[in-house]
C-alpha cells in the first residue's frame, strides 16, 4: 500500500544541483529507477550512456556488464522527463519516454530497446535567407502538445547554418527548433501526442529548414504600487503560439531562451523575438520581496511593444508552531493557500526553526488559510487570516495533532476489478470568501465568489487499488483525478477513515 504524508502538492520543491554523471541524494521527491539496456535481439548490452533528460538538465550513468543501470531523480512531475540510451559509436540509441513511474516500485525495471538512429540534416537561415551559424538546434520529446516540459537533444550549425540532429529511428520528436541570441527563433511541429499517425510530411524531407521570422524587440517595465520601477525581476516567457503551427511552443524545456532581467528603470528587454501574429505572449517572472504572477502580453495592446507591470510588494506573515504537549514544532513544513476578488489564487510554504517559528512572505488582498504538517504530524487549517498592503501580521499559533490514516481502494465500476496506478486527489478546504464579512477584501468590482484556500494531496492507486493518506482534521474532498467519484468527509478525530472509490473507466 502506498503511503503519501499530506503535503500539498503546490509546493515548490527545492531543486537539486547536479552535474553530468553525478546523482542527487535519494529523499522525500526523489526515487531510483532500475532499467536494463537491450538490442533488438533482446540482449543485453554494456557499457551504454543512459541519461534522463530533464529541461535541458540530465544525470548520466552507464549499463554494467550485465546491461542493467540505476538512476535517481526528482520523481515529482515524472511526464517532465525521458531516459535516453545511446551506445558509445552514437549509432544506436533508445528513449522511455511515456510514464515510467512504475519502474521506481520494489521489483520493478525499465527496459529500453536500442535502435538505429536517423540522422537528419538541418539548414537555418535569418529572415532574409542567409545561413545563421552558431545557432542552437534542438529536438523536444515527450507527452504534452504544448512541449511544456519535455527533454532536449540540440547541436549547433557551422559557418553554413548547417547541423544534423540524431534520434532513435522509431521515436521521432515532436517539435524541433532554432535559436541564436538577439538574431531570431523559429520552432515546427511534428506531431501530436493525440494523433501520432499525424507526423509531418516535412520530416522526411532532408534538409529540414528552420528560417527565422522578422524579429523583434519587447519590454516589460516593473513598477510597484507607487509606480516606482522595481530592479532585479529575472523574466522569461512561458508560452507563444505561431499563427501557421497547431500548437504553442512552451519555453521550459528551454532555459536559455530569451532570459532577461531588470535593470535600474525597471526595463527587462527581449531582442530578437520572432515577429509573429498571435494573441498573446505569456512571460514568467521572479523577484525578491515582490508577488510575480504569470504576465499576459498581447501584442494588438502594445504595438510599441512595451508593457507595464505593476507587481504586489509582499507581506510578512509569522507566527510559531506546537504540538499538543507545548513543545515546539520544530522543522515542520507551513503550507498557505490564499484566493481574493480578482486576485490570482496563491499557494507558498516555509519550514519552522527548531523554536517553532516560521516566516512566511505573502501577496496581500487575500483571505489565507495556513496549516502545519510533518512526519505523522498535520494540524488543522487555520483559516480566516486576511492578509492587507503593507501591514503584517504576527503571533500566529498553529498545533500539530497526530495524523488521521484515510485509506481505501479503487474498483471497476463495470467488473468490479481493483484498479492500479489511478492517481487519487484529496482536497482539504477552508471557508470561503462569501462566508466572511463583506468589507474583509477589496472587492471594487462587486464580485461574487465562493472560492476557498485549499490544500491539495496526491498519490496512486498500487498493483491491488490500495491507496493511502495521512492527514489533519477539516473537511475533504476526495476524487478520482480530475474530478471522479468525488466524495466528501470529514476529519475529526485520529481514528482510521475507509474510503472505498469506484472507477467508472475501464483501466
Amino acid at each position: 500500500m502506498y503511503r503519501i504524508l499530506a503535503l500539498a502538492l503546490l509546493v515548490v520543491l527545492s531543486g537539486v544541483t547536479v552535474g553530468r554523471s553525478q546523482q542527487p541524494e535519494i529523499g522525500f521527491q526523489n526515487r531510483p529507477v532500475k532499467g536494463l539496456v537491450v538490442d533488438q535481439q533482446n540482449q543485453p548490452v554494456a557499457d551504454v550512456a543512459v541519461r534522463c533528460l530533464a529541461r535541458g538538465e540530465f544525470f548520466e550513468t552507464k549499463t554494467d556488464a550485465n546491461g542493467r543501470f540505476e538512476l535517481t531523480f526528482d520523481a515529482m512531475g515524472f511526464h517532465d522527463k525521458a531516459i535516453l540510451a545511446e551506445d558509445a559509436q552514437g549509432k544506436r540509441m533508445g528513449i522511455a519516454i511515456k510514464d515510467f513511474f512504475v519502474a521506481t516500485f520494489p521489483g520493478k525495471h525499465l527496459t529500453i530497446t536500442l535502435e538505429p538512429t536517423t540522422e537528419m540534416p538541418v539548414v537555418v537561415l535569418d529572415a532574409k535567407g542567409d545561413p545563421v551559424g552558431a545557432a542552437d538546434v534542438c529536438a523536444l520529446f515527450g507527452r504534452w502538445p504544448d512541449a511544456n516540459s519535455q527533454p532536449i537533444m540540440s547541436t549547433k550549425t557551422n559557418f553554413d547554418g548547417k547541423a544534423t540532429l540524431r534520434w532513435p529511428k522509431n521515436e521521432p520528436p515532436r517539435m524541433l527548433y532554432a535559436f541564436k541570441p538577439n538574431v531570431g527563433f523559429e520552432y515546427r511541429t511534428v506531431f501530436s501526442d493525440f494523433d501520432k499517425t499525424e507526423v509531418a510530411d516535412w520530416l522526411n524531407k532532408a534538409p529540414i529548414t528552420l528560417k527565422f521570422a522578422e524579429s523583434q524587440t519587447l519590454q516589460l517595465q516593473f513598477v510597484d504600487s507607487d509606480a516606482n520601477p522595481i530592479e532585479g525581476i529575472e523574466v522569461k516567457p512561458w508560452l507563444i503560439v505561431k499563427p501557421d503551427e497547431r500548437y504553442p511552443f512552451g519555453f521550459k524545456p528551454a532555459p536559455t531562451l530569451f532570459q532577461a532581467t531588470s535593470d535600474a528603470e525597471g526595463f527587462a528587454v527581449f531582442f530578437g523575438f520572432p515577429k509573429w501574429k498571435t494573441d498573446k505572449i505569456t512571460f514568467y517572472s521572479k523577484g525578491t520581496g515582490f508577488y510575480t504572477p504569470p504576465i499576459q502580453f498581447v501584442p494588438q495592446d502594445h504595438p510599441n511593444g512595451l508593457m507595464r507591470v505593476e507587481l504586489e510588494r509582499l507581506v510578512k506573515v509569522s507566527g510559531r508552531a506546537s504540538y499538543p504537549s507545548g513543545a515546539a514544532g520544530s522543522n515542520l513544513s507551513i503550507q498557505a493557500s490564499g484566493v481574493g476578488y480578482g486576485y490570482d489564487s496563491v499557494s507558498m510554504t516555509a519550514t519552522t526553526n527548531e523554536r517553532g517559528e516560521f516566516e512566511l512572505n505573502l501577496p496581500p488582498n487575500r483571505h489565507y488559510a495556513l496549516a502545519a504538517a510533518g512526519e505523522n504530524w498535520v494540524s488543522p487549517l487555520v483559516d480566516g487570516i486576511i492578509v492587507q498592503p503593507d501591514t503584517p501580521i504576527s503571533d500566529l499559533l498553529i498545533e500539530a495533532c497526530p495524523t488521521t490514516r484515510v485509506y481505501g481502494r479503487v474498483m471497476n465500476e463495470s467488473d468490479n476489478k481493483p484498479v492500479a496506478n489511478r492517481s487519487i486527489s484529496l482536497k482539504r478546504v477552508g471557508r470561503g470568501l462569501d462566508e466572511l464579512p463583506a468589507d474583509a477584501l477589496p472587492n471594487p468590482d462587486r464580485l461574487e465568489s465562493d472560492a476557498a484556500p485549499f490544500t491539495q494531496y496526491q498519490t496512486s492507486t498500487n498493483e491491488g487499488g490500495y491507496y493511502e493518506f495521512l492527514v489533519g482534521p477539516g473537511s475533504y474532498e476526495i476524487s478520482i483525478w480530475p474530478d471522479l467519484a468525488k466524495k466528501s468527509f470529514q476529519v475529526e478525530t485520529s481514528k482510521d477513515l475507509e474510503i472505498d472509490l469506484k472507477s467508472p473507466q475501464q483501466q
